[in-house]
C-alpha cells in the first residue's frame, strides 16, 4: 500500500480492518476519505473471485458494500433512456456488481460521494459487455450511509474502460456542489424525469422547500410548473406534472457537457457544437436561439442556447416539447 502511494492513516486503517475483520488480507488498497470519515477499501476478490470489489468503511468498522443489491433500486436504471436502449436491445442487460473506483467528491449538502463505474452485461459478469454506469454512494458529514445515486449511462465498452472523468485532476470542471455539467438530459446527479424528493436527495433543493414558484396549467390539461433552486444559484427547474423535463441554466458555473458557458461567444458555440438549428428569438432584439439535437438515443432531447447574436444568455437542457417553451411554462 505505501508503494501504492497510500497515507499513513490508510495504512493504518487497513491494519485496524485486517485485525478486526480477519478477512481483509486480500485488500489491494485504502483510501482514506478526503471530505470525512469513510474510507474506500478496494479489493482484488477473494477465493476463486478473480474481478474487483470495494467497500466503504466507517470508524466504527461498519461496511457498505458495492456489491449490496439492495440499493440498486435507489438508482432508477429504467428511467435512463442510454439503459432503455440496451434493455430494448438486450432483454438481459443488468446492472453488475462489480465495481472500479474514480473519485471521491464533495457531497451536494455535506458529506461524501464516493464515485465508482459499474459494467452494464448482458447476463452474466462474464457475459458480454454493453455499457456502463457511474454510481455515486453518499455518506453524510457523520459517516452515515444515505443513498446510491446514478450520475450517467453509457453504451459500449468504452464506458467502462475509459469512464468520464469527474475531478478537476482529470480534465473536468468542478462546479459547486459537484454539480458538473449540463446535458440535455439534466445537470449532473439531477435528471429528466425526476420528481422533487428526487432532485433533493441527489442534492437539488428547489426553492421554497419543494413549493413551486410558478404553476401554470396548459390548455392541454397538462400542468407546468417552475422553480428556481435554493442549492444552485443560477439554476432553474421546469416540471411537467410533477416531474423534472426542463434545467435551465444563467449562470457561468456550470458549463455544457461540450465545455460551452453564459458569456462565451455565438462563433464559438457555433465551433463547438456545428450542427445547430437557429431561430429568431422572440423577445431580445437582434438575438439567436440555437437548439442541439444530440440524436439516438436521445431523439426527444435538446439542448436549447439563448444569446443576443453575440454571447451565449442562458442554456437550457430537457425534453421536447418543454426545452423549446419561452417565459418558462408558455
Amino acid at each position: 500500500m505505501r508503494a501504492n502511494g497510500a497515507s499513513p492513516q490508510a495504512v493504518a486503517f487497513a491494519r485496524m480492518l485486517s485485525a478486526q475483520r480477519g478477512f481483509f488480507g486480500y485488500a489491494q488498497h485504502v483510501d482514506a476519505g478526503r471530505y470525512g470519515p469513510i474510507a474506500r477499501v478496494a479489493t482484488l476478490g477473494s477465493g476463486i473471485s478473480t474481478y474487483a470489489s470495494g467497500y466503504y468503511a466507517g470508524p466504527n468498522l461498519e461496511l457498505t458494500s458495492t456489491e449490496d443489491d439492495r440499493y440498486d433500486a435507489r438508482l432508477h436504471l429504467a428511467r435512463s433512456p442510454v439503459f432503455r436502449a440496451l434493455r430494448a436491445a438486450h432483454p438481459q442487460a443488468t446492472l453488475w456488481e462489480q465495481s472500479s473506483p474514480v473519485s471521491e467528491l464533495r457531497r451536494p449538502g455535506g458529506g461524501q460521494r464516493f464515485v465508482s463505474v459499474r459494467p452494464i452485461v448482458d447476463g452474466c459478469h462474464a457475459c458480454k459487455l454493453l455499457g456502463a454506469a457511474q454510481v455515486g454512494y453518499d455518506f453524510d458529514a457523520a459517516g452515515r450511509f444515505v443513498s446510491t445515486v446514478l450520475l450517467d449511462v453509457r453504451a459500449g465498452e468504452v464506458a467502462w474502460f475509459k469512464p468520464r472523468p469527474l475531478s478537476p485532476a482529470a480534465g473536468a470542471v468542478a462546479a459547486p456542489n459537484d454539480f458538473s455539467v449540463l446535458r440535455a438530459t439534466g445537470i449532473d446527479p439531477a435528471h429528466v424525469w425526476m420528481s422533487v424528493r428526487q432532485l433533493r436527495d441527489a442534492g437539488l433543493e428547489v426553492a421554497g422547500g419543494g413549493r413551486i414558484a410558478v404553476r401554470v396549467p396548459l390548455l392541454s390539461g397538462r400542468g407546468c410548473e417552475f422553480s428556481p433552486t435554493s442549492s444552485l444559484p443560477g439554476v432553474g427547474v421546469m416540471f411537467t406534472n410533477g416531474r423534472a423535463t426542463r434545467f435551465d441554466v444563467t449562470t457561468r458555473e456550470i458549463p455544457t457537457d461540450r465545455g460551452i458557458r453564459v458569456g462565451d461567444s455565438v462563433a464559438t458555440l457555433i465551433k463547438v457544437y456545428r450542427t445547430l438549428r437557429a431561430t429568431r428569438d422572440i423577445y431580445i432584439h437582434g438575438g439567436t436561439d440555437y437548439e442541439f439535437a444530440p440524436g439516438p438515443p436521445f431523439e426527444r432531447y435538446r439542448l436549447t442556447f439563448i444569446t443576443d447574436g453575440k454571447r451565449v444568455l442562458a442554456v437550457y437542457g430537457g425534453r421536447l416539447p418543454e426545452v423549446r417553451y419561452v417565459e418558462h411554462c408558455f
